[in-house]
């Protein structure tokens, strides 16, 4: 329990920081303990109000624990929500189907409250608040985030009423929440996280489970409960192979933060917070390595954001980041994560991400009145982070949600509405992805616009794929297909800039500072400059389209007093890259007459390589890399002038390379 109140309020005296945080919350609570002009009136209002004790606690306990009178306004406050709301809920007419509230928000609140001011409470009153959070939680259920959730306050209570037994089973109820998954909810041995079943989730219900998992671990370290080394030594690899692939210079990527994309609040680098607290909890118990892998993170981290997280971390998490110096970090990994069909590029200078979707991942989740408009975020959107403020809540509130770049789309009407993850689910096997060397990658999707989706028809289709050359992003897409008279456009770019600079010149745009933008075919395209400040590059395939395509490169720029002279140079490299073919056979790319990079969507040939089974393939002068991305066939005979190589364990994706 010290542990806990040493989370809540710091090691040092941070009295100053409650003082102006919570003062007014104080002067809000009537001598009855219901705040001024509070209606009730929904379980928002009993969630927010248990919030707003807690606060009044923390200061309470920050300031010395000498205020008598304020620890009498929170005893009557807690003891008025207990007998009018919390207790029983046929108390009081607001809906109670909110499980979350109930069984997870509250609890922690209340467990919290109780250790604070745990010296001023006798057992009994201490039992008596416990006997509905027991009721409503008395052992963690659900699944992962939640139930970490949950059991952070069936220890603590358990803590608080000295019931060991009962604290041990909580504890140990968290075993499979380090356990690999093969399917719903948890994390993938590729290091894909997924929540509510079909959903890429890392950034934010994954980032809850690593803070509040590090709440537990914490508490509970050099103590008899304290949680196994094997447990720890599994948080500490999902550091690298789960959570760092996807937060770019600070910035929590949009392509792994579901429907939270869409509410308000929660930003890239709202998100980040929750990242930095776990991580900073997590150097307190972790072994030098992880240390030191955690050091690197958040310096880098913090040389982009270090103003706002002072001004947005708690003091027990200040005072652990004061340790931290900031410098800037190293960026060069490419991933793929074919549980989730989510593809990463971190480069110094740039990321870029691109989210799919297919039969196992969803196009989006909407619920709760949120994310009602993410009807193309999981439909090859893609990423384009040069500073972690690129894709913040600015973008969200104001993008036009038909326009996201990367995706391929028709201007049909859509609704605004709640609707069912599993609806959202194509009948497309054909997405995956694999990479070489950190330097290249391949990510490609079979694409079908309605899927499952009984509200929203279209018949629109095509393939689309993505070939990473070093720092060349080259996009392509074929089979497009429409009956419908809407228009049918590929947006290559949708980007909220300040003072947006476009030069274009026949098939090249340069967006100063961002991108130079080439078209690699016939396809014709307009740039518009938004009244919001977006700009928007677009290629208008038309409508009642049959076999339609597209190719074009993107060139992240460099640092822009570079810009001129390394793009010129880059323009060299650039023209090494050959578009060998792009049809319904086959999208193939030859660079450097070196290395081939193939998304074979069916079995065929294309010069003198064959494949036996559609595959995405990669050939280097030395190597050969092969992934099967429908996951349902385990073995491909690959044919390399006259060479055959019989390429065996494909399995959920993955690659596997084999020597030329």
């Amino acid at each position: 329990l010290n542990n806990v109140e040493l989370m809540l309020i710091g090691k040092n005296d941070n009295s100053d920081y409650f003082i102006d945080s919570t003062n007014e919350i104080v002067s809000e609570y009537n001598d009855s303990g219901l705040p001024f002009e509070c209606e009730m009136s929904k379980i928002s209002d009993l969630t927010y109000n248990y919030f707003r004790i807690c606060e009044m606690t923390r200061l309470y306990a920050a300031t010395g624990k000498n205020d008598d009178a304020l620890l009498q306004k929170i005893k009557r406050s807690i003891q008025y929500m207990h007998n009018n709301y919390y207790a029983d809920k046929t108390l009081h007419t607001f809906e109670v189907d909110n499980w979350y509230a109930w069984q997870i928000s509250v609890p922690i609140y209340i467990v919290d409250i109780l250790t604070l001011i745990r010296d001023g409470l006798s057992d009994e009153e201490i039992s008596k608040f416990l006997e509905p959070v027991k009721l409503n939680n008395y052992l963690p259920s659900a699944t992962f985030s939640n139930k970490i959730e949950m059991a952070y306050s069936c220890i603590v209570s358990s803590a608080l009423e000295n019931d060991a037994e009962r604290l041990i089973r909580s504890r140990d109820m968290l075993g499979d929440c380090f356990t690999y998954t093969e399917e719903g909810d948890g994390f993938y041995s590729d290091g894909s996280f997924l929540f509510h079943d079909v959903i890429p989730y890392t950034g934010d219900y994954g980032l809850v489970m690593l803070d509040r998992l590090s709440d537990i671990i914490y508490m509970l370290d050099n103590s008899c409960f304290m949680v196994a080394d094997v447990y720890k030594d599994i948080q500490f690899k999902w550091i690298n192979e789960v959570f760092a692939p996807f937060i770019y210079k600070g910035a929590v990527v949009g392509s792994v933060r579901g429907r939270a994309v869409s509410i308000e609040g929660l930003t890239d680098l709202t998100q980040s917070v929750t990242a930095v607290k776990g991580l900073l909890k997590i150097r307190e118990y972790a072994n030098e390595e992880t240390s030191d892998i955690i050091n690197g993170l958040l310096a880098d981290w913090m040389s982009y954001n270090g103003r706002y997280y002072k001004s947005e971390l708690d003091p027990f998490s200040l005072e652990l980041l004061s340790a931290i110096k900031e410098r800037e970090g190293e960026y060069g990994l490419i991933k793929y994560f074919p549980m989730m069909d989510r593809l990463s590029v971190q480069r110094q200078n740039y990321a870029f991400y691109i989210s799919m979707s297919s039969s196992r991942i969803a196009k989006y989740e909407a619920i709760n009145g949120d994310n009602g408009t993410g009807w193309y975020t999981g439909e090859g959107m893609t990423y384009l982070y040069l500073n972690p403020s690129d894709y913040d809540g600015e973008f969200w509130s104001s993008v036009d949600r038909y326009l996201l770049p990367g995706t391929t789309v028709c201007s049909a009407d859509r609704i605004n509405e709640n609707i069912s993850r599993e609806v959202t689910l194509t009948d497309c096997d054909f997405v995956g992805g694999l990479t070489f060397e950190n330097r290249f990658a391949i990510a490609a999707m079979e694409f079908k616009a309605s899927g499952k989706d009984m509200n929203f028809q279209s018949d629109l289709r095509d393939n689309k794929c993505w070939f990473i050359l070093d720092d060349f992003i080259i996009c392509v897409g074929n089979s497009i297909e429409s009956s419908g008279d809407s228009l049918v456009r590929t947006i290559i770019e949708n980007r909220k800039i300040e003072d947006v600079s476009v030069q274009s010149s026949g098939k090249q745009i340069d967006i100063k500072g961002v991108e130079r933008i080439v078209v690699l075919d016939d396809s014709g395209y307009h740039i518009n400059n938004s009244e919001n400040g977006f700009v928007q590059v677009i290629i208008e395939h038309g409508n009642h389209l049959k076999d339609d395509s597209y190719a074009y490169a993107i060139m992240p720029f460099e640092k822009e007093e570079e810009e001129e002279e390394n793009t010129d140079l880059a323009m060299e490299d650039f023209n090494k890259i050959n578009i060998v073919q792009n049809d319904e056979y086959v999208s193939a790319i030859e660079y450097y007459e070196e290395y081939y990079a193939y998304v074979f969507w069916q079995a065929a040939s294309v010069g003198d390589v064959t494949v036996s089974e559609p595959c995405i393939l990669f050939i280097s002068p030395n190597n050969i890399v092969v992934s099967e991305p429908t996951m349902k066939v385990g073995d491909i005979t690959v044919s390399i002038e006259g060479v055959e190589y019989d390429i065996s364990g494909l399995q959920n994706g993955e690659m596997v390379a084999v020597k030329r």
